[in-house]
């Protein structure tokens, strides 16, 4: 079941976003202020959490982001499954995704179209993509 959080979903988020950014991955600077102004996704089987994303506008601009799937549910098709629910909602608007650039192949069998907009995030590099709706 996909759905939107509530403040209890949150406290477990936290806890995922932490497993997966800081403890796998190294991120340092995990939690923004862009969680008090985004919707957050998540979903659940059986009550467990399973995959995570938010959505946020930003100057008139779509985002995806915040993308997990906890550690022993990936490539079971669940990213893609909330990816998919989170386009839904966003039917007919244009969305970037900034993503950490070994994970880009992932929005592009989804839709999105990589830039050639590349930074780094906590010495990490990401690209930009987008996918235009129809």
């Amino acid at each position: 079941m996909i759905k939107f959080t509530t403040k209890e979903d949150f406290s477990r988020i936290k806890k995922l976003r932490e497993e997966v950014f800081i403890k796998e991955q190294g991120f340092k600077n995990e939690f923004d202020d862009i969680d008090d102004i985004a919707t957050h996704l998540c979903l659940k089987e059986d009550d467990k959490l399973i995959a995570y994303l938010r959505i946020y506008k930003q100057e008139d601009k779509y985002f995806i982001g915040r993308v997990i799937v906890k550690r022993e549910y990936r490539n079971k098709g669940y990213g893609k499954k909330i990816l998919k629910e989170a386009l839904k909602r966003l039917k007919g608007r244009k969305v970037i995704n900034h993503s950490q650039f070994d994970k880009r192949e992932f929005y592009k069998k989804c839709g999105f179209i990589e830039t050639n907009i590349i930074d780094y995030d906590e010495s990490v590099k990401h690209v930009y993509l987008i996918r235009e709706e129809i």
